[in-house]
């Protein structure tokens, strides 16, 4: 798309919510502001969604940050809103230890200084969104993904429990 953002195909479905949907990955500020509406119903629609996950923080932290960054939002299919979000920063670094570059993943609302981060999620397709956020993020290239600051600590654990291939080295503070 020509505001950088993408849209993956349908992930499939969950057996607690058989709801299937599609994740789409924001990259640049233009397709971010782009999906504010999108964005700001989803933070709307989750309980434990806090300031540090909400539109004029993220808007603040985003423009202003000199990493790369993706937002990866999911929709069900056909819906135009956000059911949840899931801000990333990615930084590539030289690892020492491994002699070699790695690419990191951590949570995009800390980058302002704050001391949570995590997902914007709707309850009712929980289980289904963090388990395709999981798929697309496997196709994607990476060595290490942090967000030991969610505040939901339940969703987390669910989140890194989507992750299926015997690759994914899971460990908690």
């Amino acid at each position: 798309m020509m505001d950088g953002s993408t849209i993956a195909p349908p992930l499939g479905h969950n057996e607690e919510v058989a709801t299937p949907g599609e994740v789409v990955a924001i990259t640049d500020f233009a397709g971010l502001m782009g999906h504010r509406p999108a964005f700001e119903a989803a933070h709307a629609g989750d309980p434990e969604a806090g300031f540090f996950l909400s539109w004029p923080w993220l808007e603040a932290v985003l423009r202003e940050s000199a990493q790369d960054w993706v937002v990866l939002g999911w929709r069900r299919i056909g819906a135009a809103g956000f059911d949840a979000v899931l801000p990333l920063a990615k930084t590539l670094r030289w690892s020492s230890s491994r002699g070699q570059l790695v690419s990191e993943l951590t949570s995009a609302g800390r980058q302002g200084m704050s001391d949570r981060g995590g997902f914007i999620c709707a309850l009712e397709v929980e289980a289904v969104a963090l388990a395709d956020f999981a798929r697309y993020l496997s196709g994607v290239g990476w060595s290490h993904l942090s967000l030991r600051h969610d505040a939901v600590p339940e969703r987390l654990q669910r989140f890194a429990n989507s992750f299926e291939a015997p690759e994914y080295q899971v460990t908690w503070p």
